[in-house]
């Protein structure tokens, strides 16, 4: 599951920044 702990903080701050 360390691909996901990974992915998911990624995906958030890639939505975040785009807001």
């Amino acid at each position: 599951m360390k691909v996901f702990s990974t992915w998911v903080p990624l995906a958030t701050s890639q939505t975040l920044w785009q807001s």
